[in-house]
């Protein structure tokens, strides 16, 4: 099987690197052509390619505020099972001001990982 495999792989290189070379063939013989089409397709596939690194990045940042909670007696962040609903924040604010500590709200609502 192992094999078999290999076979395929080697064929599909050898497939991929004539493709590769007629492409570079036919761009060196359309340069007028072929420069701003290469030049265009680079530049959309840059653009895009930043688009999606830095929409996963928010998207990962704001998942790990939304599950954090900062404990400024301890100094440290809290990771939280989930986040905090509305209710849960009301009651953790109205016992932080009566001298609980976060860590202790937290554990006793069941919430800390």
């Amino acid at each position: 099987m192992d094999e078999l495999l290999k076979i395929k792989f080697e064929i599909y290189m050898k497939e991929t690197k004539k493709k590769i070379k007629d492409a570079a063939q036919w761009c060196a013989d359309n340069k007028e052509i072929s420069v701003p089409i290469i030049v265009g397709t680079a530049a959309i596939i840059t653009k895009l390619g930043k688009a999606g690194v830095t929409m996963a990045m928010q998207n990962h940042n704001d998942k790990a505020r939304l599950n954090r909670v900062y404990d400024p007696s301890n100094g440290y962040y809290l990771d939280l099972k989930r986040a905090l609903r509305t209710y849960e924040k009301i009651e953790l604010d109205a016992r932080r001001r009566d001298g609980e500590s976060v860590t202790q709200i937290l554990a006793d609502m069941r919430l800390l990982k």
